[in-house]
């Protein structure tokens, strides 16, 4: 983070106040009289905008080498998705490897961990054979296509139907009705069932309504 600092231009006092924030801190664990000490190398403060604006900084070089290689990101705290385009699979294969193989290289320089296990791949197309198509690998890690991936809470499915979501947030707001319908009785003409129908009602609203955009002429 401080070599990011630096290449950002901040001053050498301010890098230096952030270094000793993160070096020479010890954490201590003390059981039955018996306390252990360990010294932390790899800390920052959670506390304030001090860690989300060193991590913006960190990833941006990651996001600008994206661009460079020819595919669309977003990017939102430690979540990133990436979207190749092109005419023929064995293209969008090859742009998605080699934006996987930057990431690869990234990693190495600034030493960040990667977990390959939350990663999905996914196709939008209305071809029903990808000649020349094939898995990039990630870390080692090949990719295969999936019917759906979660991205920032939001499913987005293959077809994009939007059916899958629908069908998640409509079980988990029929699961919360019955909870919450077995807590409050089965009163009916206004009371407690009447409220957590109505209530069940706005909660549902907004769950499906989330990661949803309008736009109006």
């Amino acid at each position: 983070m401080c070599d990011v600092l630096v290449s950002h231009g901040a001053e050498y006092t301010i890098v230096w106040w952030i270094r000793a924030t993160m070096d020479g801190r010890v954490a201590v664990a003390t059981l039955d009289g018996l306390s252990v000490w360990l010294a932390i190398s790899r800390y920052c403060s959670q506390r304030g905008v001090l860690l989300p604006l060193l991590w913006c900084l960190v990833i941006d070089d990651l996001l600008a080498r994206f661009s460079e290689v020819g595919v669309f990101v977003q990017g939102y705290t430690d979540d990133i998705c990436l979207l190749a385009v092109g005419k023929f699979p064995n293209t969008v294969s090859g742009l998605m490897q080699w934006a996987l193989s930057t990431a690869g290289i990234w990693r190495n320089e600034v030493g960040q961990s990667v977990n390959t296990d939350e990663s999905g791949l996914v196709s939008y197309t209305r071809k029903r054979k990808f000649q020349g198509f094939f898995e990039p690998q990630f870390f080692e890690v090949k990719l295969s296509l999936s019917g759906s991936v979660k991205f920032l809470g939001i499913i987005l499915d293959s077809p994009l139907t939007w059916r899958e979501r629908v069908e998640v947030k409509v079980r988990k707001a029929y699961n919360l009705l019955w909870d919450v319908r077995g807590g409050l009785g089965s009163e009916t003409h206004g009371g407690p069932l009447a409220l957590c129908r109505h209530r069940s009602a706005d909660h549902l609203s907004c769950i499906l309504s989330m990661g949803a955009s309008k736009s109006s002429a």
